[in-house]
């Protein structure tokens, strides 16, 4: 009992001491500094304190400031201490105290063939010691580092301002940019070093994007015949898109074509020109360049023919055509679209479909051919295969050669066209149209949801069209007549693929518009009629004449007005949405490019116009239907308006009073 008291005096006597004097922790005996509380001294062993993961470190409850531990998995491993809010590094570059962050950023653009315009490289440095660092000279510190793009103009970097004496504070961040100058001329990266006090720190890359890509292969127009000469119709177009955020250019494409290497031989040589001035060809952000050169020569044997096309002294493209004793000019690329409206209808693609494709200039003959196998996913999402084929025959001077779509799979069962809503178009499939080995242009399979009437939901306004091109003019039109039965979603006879029939079928012909009116009804072929003259030329649904044919011998609006028709945002325009009322000069090119000029013609355009006669100005009565074709055109003629008349033997412009009840045909805007 008495040794246990004393145990228990000594403890207390010997704690006490701890708490109250120095410590030494020597290997010489030697007493503590009279400064320290603790004085640890060893020439042969180091400090260690308590060691823990980055989690364990950030566990510690209410860690008081400044107290350090060891962290053995951060980036950077090291000594770390409580600041009071945060872990910090003790020591980071062990001659600066100062590491950078990593990676660098950089900022701009990076494009072939453009010169570096405020393109910099951006990195973040920061003094992870106790006490300010500093100055530190970062003037040089950034170069340029090993990328894989090629330049025409050395790749430079310089401070983007005075970094010669730079001090930063304990625990403070110093962004540190560099202006990169230079001009690629081939894609790849361009990397910027950062270094500080002798040792590479960080890296910045960016990716330098070709400005430009060019269509492979390039497209060829005209015949290529073994013993004729090329003629202006010969050239070769190569299609150049600016793929940046920014124009680029300009560049010389004046030497860009070339012939190349291909097996036919020339009595005449071949030769290349470009079709205009390419010496300084500027692209718009997203736009593309067609860059056509046109082609001499006379061939005399088959084989190949090539033109290259070079960008930067890189061959980026090529166009191969076989010259042999055949051959015509096609017109490609033709779209054929089949309508399928969600919530409407699915349209369907059906097994044997066929698909006129015209050609002009055609001499000898063409081989049968089947195309590759092409998938088109349908509307449940399943893939459904295709091919496309054409039997043999001999070219006319001009013509068609029928081509087949072949279902390959399920039986040869349709394929339900993916559904797509109003205005939405979506391409099913696009085919290489090969004929004798040439490949002459691409035929698109589109699925649309069609354009609706822009009253559409309202009774007698659920009408949908489908738009068809003219490839002679280049322009669009809706594929039928405003108001044709075709185009009715409400009537047993709704077919949105179908056109006109005949030039005078019935259910093609469409409603019959006052000039200038809006689809208020009174364009209905069963409307009543009103002596009652409009005061206003919009309808507001109240209005005694809203929905009735206007009888008047001039005008059905009191106070005329030139500007209900004219573009697409015209007061009572009655087209669809991106559609509005042809011009006189519009409809005068679609007559120009008939093929006779009168109905026959007429209905043979790809509008396939019919003849649906007018409704008289005067009595509203209908007259000439199923002989004559009025279409109204937009362009005014003083008080009246101009419009096509359309009869067996003659096709003219005239001028007829706005009263008159016309056809309306829309025009893409």
């Amino acid at each position: 009992m008495k040794k246990l008291k004393l145990l228990l005096v000594v403890i207390a006597m010997v704690t006490s001491y701890s708490l109250t004097a120095q410590m030494a922790v020597t290997t010489d005996g030697s007493s503590a500094d009279g400064s320290a509380m603790l004085d640890i001294k060893s020439t042969v062993k180091g400090f260690l304190p308590p060691r823990m993961t980055e989690t364990q470190m950030n566990d510690i409850t209410t860690p008081a400031q400044w107290l350090m531990v060891v962290c053995t998995n951060c980036d950077p491993a090291g000594y770390y201490y409580y600041t009071g809010s945060v872990w910090t590094q003790i020591v980071g570059n062990p001659a600066t105290g100062v590491t950078a962050t990593k990676p660098g950023t950089m900022d701009g653009y990076y494009i072939t063939d453009y010169t570096f315009s405020n393109t910099t490289a951006t990195f973040v440095v920061s003094n992870n010691g106790l006490t300010p660092v500093g100055p530190v000279d970062f003037n040089n510190a950034a170069s340029v580092g090993t990328g894989t793009a090629s330049f025409s103009v050395a790749a430079a970097v310089a401070a983007s301002t005075d970094y010669s004496a730079i001090t930063i504070n304990s625990g403070a961040n110093q962004s540190l940019i560099y202006d990169v100058t230079g001009k690629p001329s081939a894609a790849g990266t361009v990397v910027i070093d950062f270094s500080s006090v002798g040792g590479l720190t960080s890296t910045a890359t960016a990716n330098v994007i070709s400005a430009t890509s060019v269509a492979d292969p390039g497209i060829f127009a005209g015949n290529y015949v073994i013993g004729t000469a090329f003629t202006g119709s010969n050239t070769v177009t190569f299609t150049v898109t600016n793929n940046t955020a920014v124009t680029v250019g300009p560049y010389n494409f004046t030497s860009a074509a070339s012939i190349g290497v291909g097996t036919a031989t020339f009595s005449i040589a071949a030769g290349i020109s470009e079709s205009a001035d390419y010496s300084a060809v500027s692209i718009n952000v997203g736009a593309s360049q067609d860059l056509v050169y046109n082609l001499t020569g006379t061939p005399n044997t088959a084989g190949t023919y090539i033109v290259d096309f070079y960008r930067a002294g890189v061959l980026t493209a090529s166009a191969t055509r076989n010259i042999t004793d055949s051959d015509a000019t096609f017109d490609l690329p033709q779209t054929e679209i089949w309508a399928s409206v969600s919530s409407l209808f699915v349209g369907a693609l059906t097994n044997g479909h066929t698909i006129d494709i015209a050609y002009t200039s055609g001499t000898g003959t063409y081989s049968a051919w089947t195309s590759p196998t092409y998938n088109i996913t349908d509307n449940n999402g399943a893939t459904r295969t295709i091919t496309l084929s054409n039997t043999e025959g001999s070219f006319s001077s001009s013509g068609t050669i029928t081509y087949t779509i072949n279902i390959t799979d399920g039986g040869g069962a349709d394929i339900d066209v993916p559904q797509q809503t109003f205005g939405a178009t979506i391409t099913m499939a696009t085919i290489d149209v090969i004929v004798n080995g040439n490949s002459l242009g691409n035929l698109l399979l589109d699925a649309t949801g069609g354009y609706p009437d822009p009253e559409y939901g309202t009774a007698g306004h659920n009408y949908v069209y489908k738009k068809v091109d003219n490839t002679t003019t280049g322009k669009t039109w809706l594929n039928n007549n405003l108001g044709a039965i075709y185009n009715d979603a409400d009537h047993t006879n709704f077919d949105m693929d179908q056109q006109a029939t005949s030039i005078d079928d019935a259910n093609a012909y469409g409603d019959l518009y006052q000039w200038g009116r809006y689809s208020d009804g009174h364009e209905d072929r069963a409307s009543t009629t009103t002596n009652t003259q409009a005061t206003i030329a919009t309808p507001n649904l109240s209005n005694d004449w809203d929905g009735l044919f206007i009888i008047s011998d001039g005008d059905w609006l009191s106070g005329p007005n030139n500007n209900l028709w004219q573009g697409e945002s015209g007061t009572n325009n009655p087209c669809p949405s991106g559609f509005r009322v042809a011009t006189k000069t519009e409809l005068e090119a679609e007559r120009i490019s008939w093929a006779s000029n009168d109905y026959v013609g007429a209905f043979g355009s790809p509008l396939k116009l019919s003849v649906g006669g007018y409704r008289m100005n005067d009595t509203g009565e209908f007259n000439v239907v199923g002989s004559s074709g009025y279409y109204w055109s937009s362009t005014v003629d003083g008080t009246d308006a101009k419009s096509i008349v359309i009869i067996f033997y003659n096709a003219f412009f005239g001028s007829s009073v706005r009263a008159v009840g016309q056809t309306v045909r829309c025009i893409k805007d």
